[in-house]
C-alpha cells in the first residue's frame, strides 16, 4: 500500500551516533531494534499506524559497534504483521550474535515455531491490540 495522508511516514533512525565513552561489559546485548527493507511496501499490513523508512541490518551493526554491543535482538515490527521474513532474514544475515522476537497468529503450527526457533527466534512479541497489530491470541484475550 502506498504512503497516504492516513498512514504517516515515520522519522528515520538517527545516524549521528557516537560512543559515549562507557565500556560495555563483554557480550553486551542490545535488546530491541527493527529492520525495514528497501522493498518494504510489499509486505506492510494495510491497517498500520505508520510507514517506516528503510532501516538496514548494516546500520544496526554500525550502531552496535559504535556503542560497544556485541549482540542484538531484532524485534518484529507491527507494520509487517505476522510476516516475519524480514526479521528472520536479518537474523540469518547477522549470524550467531543476533536473535529475533517474532509475531505469530493463533493458527501457528509447532512445525512453524520450530522452524522459527531454528532461524533464531526466541520469543513471541505482541503489540497489545494496536491498530496495526494482527489479532493474535494475546490480543484477543486482552479485549
Amino acid at each position: 500500500m502506498p504512503v497516504t495522508e492516513t498512514i504517516p511516514l515515520c522519522a528515520p533512525a538517527r545516524t549521528d551516533i557516537t560512543n559515549t565513552g562507557f565500556t560495555m561489559p563483554a557480550h553486551a546485548c542490545d535488546c530491541h531494534a527493527h529492520v525495514f527493507t528497501q522493498a518494504r511496501e510489499a509486505s506492510l499490513v494495510s491497517d498500520r499506524s505508520y510507514t517506516p523508512p528503510p532501516a538496514s541490518l548494516g546500520a544496526y551493526r554500525h550502531l552496535l559497534s559504535t556503542l560497544g554491543f556485541s549482540r542484538g535482538v531484532i524485534v518484529q515490527p507491527s507494520v509487517y504483521g505476522t510476516d516475519n521474513s524480514v526479521t528472520l532474514n536479518a537474523v540469518a544475515d547477522g549470524g550467531d550474535n543476533f536473535r529475533a522476537v517474532v509475531v505469530v497468529g493463533e493458527d501457528i503450527s509447532m512445525t512453524e515455531l520450530r522452524a522459527m526457533h531454528a532461524a533464531g527466534a526466541r520469543a513471541h512479541g505482541s503489540t497489545y491490540c494496536s491498530a496495526a497489530a494482527p489479532k493474535s491470541t494475546i490480543c484477543r484475550s486482552a479485549t
